[in-house]
């Protein structure tokens, strides 16, 4: 085996979030590959890397670092360093883990260098309990050519729990981000059809904007459809659809968080008496499925 390494290295959500680490790696990189085509305005990473390894660093593309793993690993396997930095963390929202399987199973040295992921700011930022998070979705672009009922499904089974929802919204092929208010109506348009017995469109949400990064912002809505009010959205966004939140996590949500258009009242909140009927609705749609 020669000396060559691959390295995946997370690069935060901004320029101030960018490790040492990180930049170790970049400097002793022979290339450095720079995905940007899964969050929206990450070009600065190219300019930040770039002023570490000139010469040495170019932006990758999806062809690139997915269908063309296996080439990477032959240039490692020859003895070239490379480095693959990433916006956020590599293994969180971003996952290139093929890219490990295959480096590993050549017998390439790999690292992984952890960073800030967008996932872990949008739940830090919403002001909600960390730890009352459930599992995360994506609502998809019309580009999927899909409906999303089995997101619908994950919904209702985080608010059974008592859990929160982190919604990520799709990215095209060409790399731009679905408008919040196609997002939700996509979601709503869906829980028509599927008639849950209370519809968390009706219910209060929050917009996560630029989440850790310069001009981020939490929005708190009194409705999940009021997304669709909103007009000046700063990319990249994210949904929280809160399932039973807390008397502190909603008094912090109204104290801290952007409500241009009014606080929810009090009764708009999931209760605990809500679960239940969550959970039979869910518990119907694992005996259809």
């Amino acid at each position: 085996m020669g000396n060559g390494w691959i390295a995946l290295a997370g690069c935060g959500v901004s320029r101030e979030t960018v490790t040492r680490w990180c930049e170790r790696l970049a400097s002793e990189a022979d290339s450095v590959l720079v995905d940007t085509y899964t969050m929206p305005g990450s070009e600065w990473v190219l300019e930040a890397l770039g002023n570490i390894a000139p010469g040495r660093t170019v932006k990758a593309s999806r062809k690139d670092l997915e269908d063309n793993a296996h080439l990477l690993v032959d240039r490692a396997l020859h003895g070239e360093k490379l480095l693959i930095a990433v916006p956020g963390d590599p293994l969180v929202a971003t996952t290139h883990r093929s890219i490990l399987w295959l480096a590993s199973k050549k017998g390439v040295r790999t690292l992984v260098a952890p960073g800030v992921s967008g996932v872990c700011a949008a739940k830090s930022l919403s002001h909600l309990d960390y730890y009352k998070y459930g599992r995360t979705i994506t609502i998809p672009g019309p580009w999927r050519n899909v409906k999303p009922y089995s997101i619908v499904g994950y919904v209702y089974a985080n608010i059974c729990a008592g859990l929160h929802t982190l919604a990520l919204i799709d990215l095209s092929p060409a790399g731009d981000q679905l408008d919040p208010c196609t997002a939700v109506e996509t979601l709503c348009g869906t829980l028509g059809e599927m008639g849950p017995p209370f519809s968390v469109c009706d219910r209060p949400a929050l917009l996560v904007e630029r989440a850790g990064m310069p001009g981020w912002r939490t929005m708190l809505l009194p409705r999940l459809s009021d997304a669709c009010r909103v007009e000046d959205w700063r990319a990249p966004y994210s949904i929280v659809i809160p399932g039973v939140p807390g008397r502190i996590e909603i008094e912090l949500l109204e104290e801290l968080a952007d409500a241009p258009y009014g606080l929810p009242p009090k009764h708009a909140w999931l209760e605990p008496g809500m679960q239940a009927e969550a959970c039979k609705f869910y518990s119907g749609l694992l005996a259809e499925g």
